[in-house]
C-alpha cells in the first residue's frame, strides 16, 4: 500500500476515496498523526491516484465527487459480498478434507486453555514442587538429553495472575486476527518458531550477562532449570508480524497506538519498575515476527 495524500478533515478524504474507488482504484482511509490519510492498495496505481488528487485539490466542489459517493457505496457492498462468498467457498473446500481450514481459532483457543490450566496447576508459578512446572521448565541439560519439548513449553508457564491475563488477552486479540486469515498450520509454525527462538535466546542471555547471582543459582537448583516462562515472546512475535504485514495488507492492520503501547511496554519492562522480566524473549520474539511479516504470505 502507498499513501496518496493527507487531509486535515475527514469529509474531503472520503470524497476523494469514493471517487478513486469509482475509477477502479481500491483504497483505504485511515487516521494519521496529521489528519486523514488515503492509502492506495496497488503500488502501480499510485501515479494515477496522484493525478486524481491534484484534480480534486484544484476543484474540490466539483459535483462529480459528491455523485461518486453512491456509486462507491454500491461497489463496497458488492466487494464485501464477494469477499464473503470467497471466504465461504474457501472454508467449505477446506472443511471437506482432513486439514484445518481458515476461519477457525482452534490453535489460539488451545494455547489459551493449556496456558490457563498450567497456570492453575502450578499455582501461577508459586508451587515450585509442581511436577508440571518441573516438566515444562527450560533446562538445557535435559534438552541436550533429548527432551526437546522444553524448548517450547516455557510459553505455558506464567508467574502471577496479571502475567497470564495480559498474555492471554493479547494472544486472543492477535491470534484472532491472524489464524483465520493465514490458517492454523502457518499460524502454528509462527508460534513454535517464535517460542523456540525466544526461549533459547533468553536462556543464553541469562548465561552471558552473569545475572546468575548466588540467590539465582539457588533458585535454579531448586526447580532444576531456568526460572522464566510466559507467552510474551510469542505475543510479541504476533505483534511484529501484524506490524509488518499490516503495512501492505489492510485486513491485518492494527492501530499505530496499539503498536506504540506494546513497544513502550517492551522498553518499560527493561527497567526495574515492573520486576524481573524475560526481556530478551520479548525482543527476539518481536524480531522473529517482523521477519515472518516481511517475508510471509499475504
Amino acid at each position: 500500500m502507498r499513501k496518496v495524500g493527507v487531509f486535515s478533515d475527514e469529509q474531503p478524504a472520503k470524497l476523494l476515496g469514493a471517487w478513486l474507488l469509482t475509477q477502479g482504484i481500491a483504497n483505504d482511509i485511515d487516521v494519521a498523526r496529521d489528519g486523514w490519510a488515503i492509502w492506495v492498495h496497488e503500488d502501480a496505481q499510485l501515479a494515477e491516484a496522484t493525478v486524481h488528487l491534484e484534480d480534486f485539490v484544484r476543484d474540490p466542489d466539483n459535483p462529480k465527487y459528491i455523485a461518486s459517493t453512491r456509486s462507491a457505496e454500491r461497489i463496497r457492498k458488492s466487494d464485501f459480498k464477494e469477499a464473503l462468498r470467497r471466504e465461504q467457498n474457501l472454508h467449505d473446500m477446506r472443511t471437506r478434507g482432513p486439514s484445518v481450514g481458515r476461519g477457525t481459532l482452534r490453535i489460539t483457543k488451545t494455547l489459551i486453555v493449556i496456558s490457563v490450566l498450567v497456570t492453575v496447576l502450578t499455582g501461577a508459578g508459586d508451587n515450585l514442587e509442581s511436577s508440571i512446572l518441573r516438566a515444562f521448565r527450560y533446562y538445557g541439560v535435559e534438552i541436550m538429553n533429548g527432551q526437546i519439548w522444553r524448548i517450547f513449553t516455557p510459553m505455558f508457564l506464567h508467574f502471577g495472575i496479571m502475567h497470564i491475563v495480559f498474555n492471554m488477552m493479547w494472544l486472543w486479540q492477535l491470534g484472532g486476527l491472524l489464524e483465520p486469515r493465514y490458517g492454523s498450520r502457518y499460524f502454528l509454525i509462527l508460534i513454535f518458531v517464535s517460542a523456540a527462538l525466544s526461549n533459547i535466546a533468553q536462556d543464553i542471555s541469562y548465561v552471558i550477562d552473569g545475572s546468575a547471582s548466588p540467590a539465582f543459582n539457588q533458585f535454579v537448583a531448586l526447580i532444576g532449570g531456568m526460572p522464566f516462562g510466559g507467552m510474551s515472546g510469542v505475543v510479541y512475535a504476533l505483534l511484529g508480524f501484524v506490524w509488518m504485514r499490516g503495512k501492505k495488507v489492510p485486513a491485518v492492520r492494527i492501530s499505530s497506538g496499539t503498536v506504540k503501547f506494546m513497544i513502550f511496554w517492551l522498553f518499560l519492562c527493561m527497567t526495574e519498575l515492573v520486576g524481573n522480566i524475560a526481556n530478551t524473549a520479548h525482543v527476539v520474539g518481536l524480531l522473529v515476527g517482523m521477519v515472518f511479516g516481511v517475508l510471509g504470505r499475504k
